[in-house]
This record gives C-alpha cells, structure tokens and sequence, in this order.
C-alpha cells in the first residue's frame, strides 16, 4: 500500500499548480537545432554557443533561438528554421503553448496546421507541463555487395514520449519503442545488427532476432539560473569538438545510463558523470562495467575555447568510490586507489579546441590519450607501446561560395594501435562492444569531407565521402599462444605491450572508401521520409582483392 500511495502522490504533485520559470527537460543529442545553432555560431549569430558537450536544456535551446531571432541579418532559408524551430520551442520561449496544439487535453486545436506542433496530450499552466506523444516508425534496409551479401530486411514499431517539468527546477523525460522485424530472412537479423546500433545493443533483438524494446530516460535538477543540473537517466552524451565524428563520446555510441552532474558559471562549464556500461570478456558477461568521466570548458574569447576530458572504465566494481569525486583527476585516483593491478582500468583523457579565424569559419582540433607513461614517451621499443594517441583536426565552413544554404566540412582522424583497447578486454572503451568515441577502427587514419545543403525545414541534403586506412590481424600459433595483434580491434588488446613495439598501419592493410547521400524530408508537421545510399568500397591490399557494397536505407515516421 505505501507504494501505491507513493506513486498517487507523484501523480497530484505534476498536477499542482505551482510557480515555475523555466523548463529543465533536455533536448536530445540527436534533434536537428543542434545543427541549425551550429550554424548560427560560426556565423556570429550566438557567439557563447558550444557544441562540444551535448545535450542542452530546453531553456538554453530557447535562449539561443531568442538571440538568433534578434538578429536582423539573417538569409530568408536561416529565417525559415527559426520559425519551425520556434514554433517548436515556443513555449520554452515564452510559456505560452499558442502554438502546441493536442489531440486529446486542453489544447486542442487545429492539429493538421503547419504552423502548429502537435501533441497526443499537453498540459501546461504557471506551474508544470507534462507533453507526451505518440510515435509510428518504420525502416527498410537492402543491401547488394559482397561484405553484407544481398541481403533486405525491414522493422517496425510504435512508442510513446512523455516530458515536462515541474517547479521549474525538476524536468523529467521517458521514451519508450518496441517493435520487431516485419520482413527478411533468418539471417537478415545479423544484417540488421551491422546496420543498426541500436539493434545491436538492444538486449532481446540481440537473444531472439525478431523482437526489440528499448528506452530512453532521465529525471533531472536544474537551478533556476541554470548554473547547476543534476541528471539521472538513461540517454545519449556527447562530448568533444568534432564536426564530423567525435574521439570522446560519440552520437553513434549506445545511450547507457548515468548520473551526471552540470555546472556553468559564465565562460565555465563542467560536468562529471558516473555510468554504467554493458561489457563481456571471450563472450561471458561481465557482473558490471563503469565509466567516470568529466569534462572542462573554457571560453576565452568569442572565437577561441578550449576543453579537457578525461574517463576511465572500471570492471567487476560496480560502485568504487575512488571515482565518484566530482573534483578529482582520475588517472591520479586510479594510481592511488590501492589496487594491486591499476592497468585494470583504462584510462582515457584528452584536449581540444576550436577556433573562429574569421566569420563563417571554424577549425577544431582534438588529441585523445589512451594511456600515458611519461618515462617511456620517446622509446621506440615495446616498452613505449604504453602511450597510444587519437588525433583530429577539422574545419567547417558556413555559407560556402556564399550559398546561404551551404555547410562545408573536412576532417582528419588518426588513431594509434590500440587506441580505446585496452589490455584487459574487460576495460574496452566501448558499451555493447561499440566504440564510446569514433567508429573508426584503432590502427586507421581517415579523411572525411561532408556537404549540407539545407534547402528549407521540410527538405535537406546531406552526402559525405570518406576515405580509410586499416591494417587488422591477430597471429596465434599451433598451440593457441597469441604471437602479435596488430591493434586493429578495439575488443581484442591483448599483446599490446610484451610482444614488440607498435607500428602504425602495421598488419593487413585494407584501404576502404565510402560515399554517402541522403535526404531528409518532412511533408508535413511530424511526418519525417529519409532517404540513404550508401557506396562502400574496400580494397584488401593484403590479398590483392576488392570488395563492393551498395546499400539503400528507407526510414519513414510519424509523430502525433
């Protein structure tokens, strides 16, 4: 009965109505604003704008599209994305939900105007909102080639999304999908795992093949100026400056869950955050996999910002509170934490940048430390193998050849030997054996350039080509003894340091190429049709062959 009680308790105290300010829901790392104030920050729109650790708050989204709505400069397309996402954020903006109409609750309204945004069920008044819609989904993969052989499949399923606030300080936030695979063979399943994330890392698809469900979700403090946040939650965290992929914590890694702590004090930001990843080692489980992490942001000027991370993954320890700190150096507290083994942990620290040379440009770079030992730094021998670096270096340019519409991006992204591995497999940089960070593979360098042609909200054009080196290989002999890893599988480190010293695309050189092109469109208001082609070309020069892919992805959603 006291839990009973306790949930209808809950229940009345998001419906009082009490005095509120400010909305506390974050908005995800994946929402296409993040793209549009990208934009509007190199172009001197929203000059305090960072994209290097994401998500934001619904208030400070707002904050920003208010800033950009005063500017008197903008193109007649940038003009456009400010009213759709405006009309979105409105009530964010200016706790008035005129704009959000609903199916069911009291704001109804016209729900097939484009002006409008549409919700299931709102409520909203002086002290709380709560938004909660429901999503249809549908994607169909084909693919023709000789690494995914000729091979379709398709899923479906249906959710819901649930956010609001309450007091102005408490935001909260639940989605929920599940669905299964409506089309394709037995064997489409693993196709469907190499295509997709997040099916790779959903626990039942994973067992049966067919089935899917997953969530995402948090309840998170914020203080009404906004300077302190506290999350508890399963989501997506991104961390690092980079345009086109990210060396700390990547949009394409699995979400896990998390508590984080946020602080922002003018040109200063930091976060720290304690989670909990899903690892095995040789195919058996592990009993707990951790990550602690935090990250620290200086904005010097307008046009130059710099930032520090670090994490360390821990093992078989579900809580340790050597890393639970807030204030600490973490590569320090591993060192001193009183284990006979600290090579157990992996740690992982870095730096980056960004600078605004001059308006509508932008440059970043990032250098990741996976392991350091300062005595051996120079030694060119198997003992200097302890110290594995990632380096990126980036541009992008707003308003390319003076098209409005037009994002231009280049980056460069090498990765030592090694690099997110870890000699102990159970500490590998990764959550359901993904890469936390970049999706290139250690021991590989690329050269990615990007387009985005943002012709209007309802249409947009994204195409990519990227170009990598690879070398692989892990040698055994008859009995079973490992005698060299190249350092080209970030779930296999062993023999990373005892063998003999680490070089640079060493092993089977492959050289892949892949060309991207996709469009994303909406009809009309929360119906969303993307289209993807995919080339993928992978010449294996340690076989003197080649291989081809040509895949096409077809996704279509409604949101109501």
């Amino acid at each position: 009965m006291r839990g009973r009680r306790g949930k209808y308790l809950f229940v009345i105290l998001l419906l009082l109505p009490l005095k509120v300010y400010a909305q506390a829901e974050l908005v995800p790392v994946e929402h296409p604003v993040y793209t549009f104030l990208k934009k509007m920050q190199i172009e001197n729109v929203i000059q305090d704008y960072s994209s290097s650790s994401l998500p934001l708050s619904r208030q400070k989204v707002a904050q920003y599209l208010e800033t950009a709505g005063k500017n008197k400069t903008l193109s007649a397309t940038d003009r456009d994305f400010l009213e759709e996402y405006t009309a979105e954020f409105y009530f964010d903006m200016k706790k008035d939900a005129s704009k959000n109409v609903t199916i069911f609750g009291d704001r109804k309204g016209n729900i097939l105007s484009g002006r409008n945004f549409r919700y299931l069920y709102g409520y909203s008044d002086s002290s709380a909102a709560l938004w909660i819609n429901s999503v249809v989904r549908t994607d169909f993969y084909s693919n023709n080639g000789d690494s995914l052989l000729n091979r379709s499949a398709g899923t479906a399923d249906i959710g819901f999304t649930a956010r609001g606030s309450l007091l102005g300080k408490v935001g909260y936030s639940l989605e929920m999908h599940t669905g299964r695979k409506i089309s394709g063979s037995e064997s489409s399943s693993d196709f469907l795992k190499q295509m997709s994330n997040e099916l790779k890392s959903d626990r039942e698809f994973v067992s049966d093949g067919t089935y899917y469900a997953n969530y995402r979700g948090y309840v998170r403090y914020q203080a009404p100026s906004g300077f302190l946040g506290v999350t508890a939650g399963h989501d997506k965290i991104t961390i690092g400056t980079g345009y086109m992929s990210k060396l700390f914590l990547s949009e394409s890694a699995p979400a896990f869950s998390f508590l984080k702590l946020d602080l922002n004090y003018k040109a200063i930001s930091y976060s720290f955050f304690y989670g909990s990843l899903k690892g095995d080692s040789v195919n058996v489980e592990l009993k707990s996999k951790n990550i602690a992490g935090h990250r620290l942001d200086v904005r010097f000027t307008d046009r130059f910002r710099a930032g520090f991370y670090e994490s360390i993954i821990i093992s078989n320890d579900p809580f340790s509170f050597s890393f639970i700190n807030p204030l600490s150096f973490l590569t320090s507290a591993d060192l001193n934490s009183g284990a006979k083994e600290t090579t157990l942990n992996n740690s992982v620290m870095g730096i980056d940048f960004e600078f605004q040379p001059v308006k509508n440009v932008a440059i970043q770079g990032t250098l990741l430390i996976d392991d350091l030992n300062l005595k051996t730094l120079t030694d060119t021998s198997y003992f200097g193998n302890e110290n594995k670096f990632g380096y990126q270096a980036g541009i992008i340019w707003s308003k390319a050849f003076n098209v409005s519409s037009l994002v231009l991006t280049a980056e460069y992204t090498r990765l030592d030997p090694f690099v997110y591995s870890h000699r102990t497999n159970k500490s590998s940089y990764t959550n359901w054996g993904i890469s936390l960070g970049s999706q290139l593979p250690p021991n590989s360098d690329e050269i990615a350039v990007g387009v985005q042609w943002r012709i209007s909200p309802k249409i947009q054009i994204f195409s990519d080509y990227r170009f990598q080196r690879s070398a692989y290989g892990i040698i055994f002999d008859e009995n079973g003894k490992l005698l060299y890893n190249f350092g080209g599988d970030i779930n296999y480190g062993y023999g990373d340091y005892y063998i003999i010293g680490n070089r640079f695309l060493n092993g089977n050189r492959v050289n892949k190429s892949f060309f991207s092109l996709q469009a994303k469109t909406e009809l009309t208001r929360q119906i969303y049709v993307n289209f993807l082609y995919r080339y993928s070309d992978y010449n294996l020069l340690y076989s003197n062959s080649q291989i081809h892919d040509n895949t096409l992805v077809f996704s279509a959603k409604l949101v109501f």
